[in-house]
């Protein structure tokens, strides 16, 4: 137990540092406190979580003598990626090796990190939730034209990540401020801050799919189905209506344009790409065509994994994320859920429709969900009081 009580703070700790501690930092670079680091924070975040906690889980697998098949299969996964990445690189003198190398280790750690933080102690971490609460703080009150644009404010852009990262490193603490929140007026509260400062950030990808999600966590952990369904309903009906008439006035954002994706350049773009792709990819339909896009222009949905590993690594993947996915809905039907399979349920349907509807295969979401969905099994829980069920 003396052993366990540090190994789960430092575990923790290295959980602030990288999804809230990720905006934290960028916000103290821009705001001259401190010195950006070589090589960017989050990979370094990365690199050492992995140092600390991936032979932990190795001894852990020694210790038992068995591997969970979902840690076993997403495993298996990335080594399969990396080997393609690999040979690509040595005999094919691919340009994109470098950086899936480092998507490898990200989702490595990130998968690493959240089984263990989301296998322990259900009331949370007190330096998460204050992360956490002092990253929404500077989400909403350090902007440039109502936008959290820290680019837009730093000396050197090179250095500030995109808001799709801050996005992605927000929604996934909060999910765990949300598994910590067991009462559903709390759950609410948080609801409400997440989205006001996913519209304040700009990432359309996260805050629809932090829309999805809380309805669909809700839906889940509610006895009275019809409830959430209903309010849910009322509240995208209301805001689509004055959004589109202009009958409240927000801050300008992205995410405004989800209204009228045809009329929005990005959203034109990426079907550009999406459909080059798709070319190269029935050229090609059993080896994929690795790396053949310029730079940034690869398919943005979850094809993009054919594209790259070819058609073994495309069901390989599907299989990887629908049928978890589909465990879960069955345990919920026929063996009941606990809140936190009920987020694993939610956060597995949301990656799988972020990846379907314009993500790359590598998004990190996915690797958290299959944790979250791991750490979710009564065997893998270390406290009595995550098992309780939250239907209420």
């Amino acid at each position: 137990m003396i052993i366990k009580l540090p190994l789960l703070k430092i575990s923790q700790y290295l959980f602030a540092l990288l999804f809230p501690g990720t905006i934290l930092y960028y916000v103290a670079v821009t705001s001259h406190i401190i010195p950006p680091l070589a090589g960017g924070y989050f990979g370094v975040i990365c690199a050492l979580s992995l140092l600390i906690l991936f032979p932990l889980s190795v001894w852990d697998v020694l210790r038992r003598g068995r591997m969970e098949l979902v840690e076993f299969s997403y495993t298996l996964f990335l080594f399969f990626f990396t080997a393609i990445v690999i040979w690509n690189g040595v005999f094919g003198g691919s340009s994109v090796m470098a950086w899936h190398l480092v998507s490898v280790l990200q989702s490595l750690a990130v998968f690493t990190l959240c089984k263990r933080v989301f296998s322990h102690s259900v009331e949370g971490s007190r330096v998460i939730f204050l992360c956490w609460l002092a990253a929404s703080i500077c989400i909403l009150t350090f902007t440039l034209d109502g936008r959290f644009i820290l680019r837009g404010m730093a000396d050197d852009v090179g250095q500030i990540p995109s808001y799709q990262t801050f996005a992605l490193c927000y929604f996934i603490a909060t999910v765990f401020i949300v598994r910590s929140a067991t009462s559903r007026q709390l759950r609410m509260g948080v609801h409400i801050v997440a989205l006001a400062c996913l519209y304040i950030n700009s990432a359309r990808s996260e805050f629809a799919g932090y829309v999805f999600f809380a309805l669909l966590l809700e839906f889940l952990s509610c006895r009275k189905k019809f409830t959430p369904i209903i309010i849910g309903a009322m509240v995208i009906g209301l805001s689509s209506i004055m959004l589109t008439t202009g009958g409240i006035s927000i801050p300008e954002s992205r995410v405004a344009t989800l209204v009228n994706l045809q009329e929005d350049n990005s959203n034109n773009e990426r079907d550009r790409m999406a459909r080059e792709g798709m070319e190269k990819i029935f050229n090609s339909p059993i080896v994929g065509a690795y790396g053949e896009y310029e730079e940034g222009g690869y398919i943005h949905n979850v094809m993009s994994v054919w594209q790259e590993t070819g058609i073994v690594g495309g069901v390989f993947f599907a299989l990887l994320a629908f049928l978890p996915f589909i465990q879960g809905c069955v345990n919920y039907s026929f063996r009941g859920s606990t809140h936190q399979s009920n987020i694993a349920i939610s956060l597995l349907a949301t990656s799988i429709l972020l990846l379907i509807v314009g993500k790359y295969f590598t998004y990190l979401m996915l690797p958290a969900a299959l944790a979250i969905y791991a750490s979710s099994k009564p065997v893998n829980l270390h406290d009595q009081a995550s098992l309780d069920s939250v239907r209420k």
